[in-house]
């Protein structure tokens, strides 16, 4: 399979403070001055990999075939967890065998997985607390260059994963799990729009026994509300509050439950 590969995006927890983003781009640079860069964000929560994993699924699909994602959510470096190189039908994916790749892998079929061991296409170095910058950084720079693939390592079987939460029917309700917040302050849910649409019409959602019974299209609809349900950019529903901090106000974090109760139309 042929496919362009000179654009690479990062997701990091690297946050402002420090040189690591700095490194990574550094070396990627030194290896393929011609190599386009984009910082998808550098500010995923630390060691957070269900949320780098969360975005990561959002946003790959809207790049061009061919792009490299460079994904470093990676509490466990220097442990026995390995660096991988993922080649799916559309796309390249490097990073550490920890998750962070779950939302991806359920949308696209590893069509080879690489455990990345070839020193040749490594950074030596005395640490081993900095994988980002020394194994998965020359890993897309080369791979942006032509390598193949398997040059970078032996194959792998097996890849790992966490469950995605799904939402599941639980009598006349639809239970259903925060899975991420995002920086508004809006809260996301895994209950998808078409789920409502197949099982009734939207009476109330319910977390943490509040119950928010609007549902609304735009945003501008819900300013009369102290929280109302809209249908996020992503296609699943969320709950939020006009010009404030949904999730502050609810007090709730990814991994709780909601319940929508509908009834039939």
């Amino acid at each position: 399979m042929s496919k362009k590969k000179s654009l690479i995006t990062l997701l990091t927890d690297f946050g402002d403070m420090d040189s690591y983003l700095a490194e990574i781009k550094g070396v990627i640079l030194s290896i393929n001055p011609e190599a386009e860069i984009v910082e998808a964000t550098r500010k995923v929560e630390a060691g957070n990999i269900r949320q780098g994993a969360y975005l990561l699924g959002r946003y790959f699909k809207y790049y061009p075939e061919g792009t490299i994602h460079l994904a470093v959510v990676d509490p466990g470096v220097g442990s026995r967890r390995s660096p991988i190189l993922l080649e799916t039908k559309g796309y390249f994916f490097a990073g550490p065998d920890n998750g962070v790749f779950s939302y991806v892998l359920e949308e696209e079929k590893a069509e080879l997985a690489i455990k990345l061991t070839n020193s040749e296409y490594q950074l030596l170095s005395a640490s081993r607390t900095f994988d980002g910058r020394d194994i998965f950084a020359p890993t897309a720079a080369y791979l942006s260059l032509g390598i193949d693939p398997r040059e970078f390592g032996p194959e792998l079987e097996e890849i790992e994963t966490f469950k995605i939460p799904k939402p599941e029917m639980r009598g006349e309700q639809i239970e259903g799990e925060i899975v991420h917040i995002d920086h508004f302050g809006n809260v996301v849910t895994n209950i998808p729009l078409e789920l409502l649409s197949e099982v009734g019409r939207f009476v109330t959602m319910n977390v943490k026994g509040r119950a928010i019974n609007k549902l609304v299209t735009s945003y501008k609809d819900g300013k009369d509300y102290e929280f109302f349900v809209i249908t996020g950019s992503g296609g699943t529903l969320e709950i939020s509050s006009f010009g404030k901090d949904a999730a502050g106000g609810l007090d709730v974090s990814p991994g709780d439950k909601v319940y929508l109760t509908t009834v039939k139309t």
